[in-house]
């Protein structure tokens, strides 16, 4: 008697071997036919006697849980002799970096009060600026937009009238946003000194 093939897919952090639940997941053939759809849960998913034995297939996640990146694609093959095949997929946390700078000089600017929102304005984080970058981790949806709003700014710099938009990559990594903000013109530049008029 044959064995039925069996595979077990597991989801995990980056960190650990503890499965990551929320996730969606599919199987795809070598012709890119979807096998089977799943959320992952608090243990691995298991296909039994559905994949064909020798064959190969790809693992894809299709939507993130909040906060995490989307995972890279993983290519197996099943066991032709019936043995229990592990497929394990691992996804890193999203990472945002907020820095508030002075546009002139590109140097990092402390005291503005900041906010990032929701494209359906919920305020999803607020800060007041440092010297240091703001990070963001393992918050915001892969593949999302969101907009960094200005409450108040920085001492002797305008209120940045605009909103910054950005979207979060999809990818594992650190992006930087910048938010520029332009002097105020009554606190003013130092002024060069006047060149001397010529003999």
């Amino acid at each position: 008697r044959d064995k039925p093939t069996h595979v077990e897919f597991s989801k995990t952090d980056i960190t650990g071997d503890k499965e990551l639940s929320g996730a969606r997941m599919e199987v795809l053939d070598k012709k890119g036919q979807v096998i089977a759809q799943w959320t992952s849960g608090e243990k691995p998913y298991k296909l039994t006697g559905v994949l064909k034995a020798g064959e190969t297939y790809t693992l894809r996640e299709t939507a993130p849980p909040d906060g995490y990146a989307y995972g890279s694609d993983v290519k197996f093959t099943v066991s032709r002799d019936g043995t229990i095949d592990r497929v394990t997929m691992k996804d890193e946390v999203t990472r945002v970096k907020i820095l508030k700078i002075d546009a002139k000089t590109g140097l990092a600017l402390a005291g503005a009060r900041l906010e990032l929102v929701t494209l359906d304005g919920a305020v999803a984080a607020a800060w007041t600026s440092t010297k240091e970058a703001y990070l963001l981790e393992g918050k915001l949806r892969a593949g999302q937009t969101y907009l960094v709003r200005e409450k108040k700014a920085p001492s002797g710099y305008r209120v940045l009238e605009e909103d910054i938009y950005f979207t979060v990559p999809k990818e594992a990594g650190v992006i930087t946003v910048e938010v520029e903000n332009q002097k105020n013109p009554s606190a003013g530049d130092p002024k060069e000194p006047e060149k001397p008029e010529g003999p």
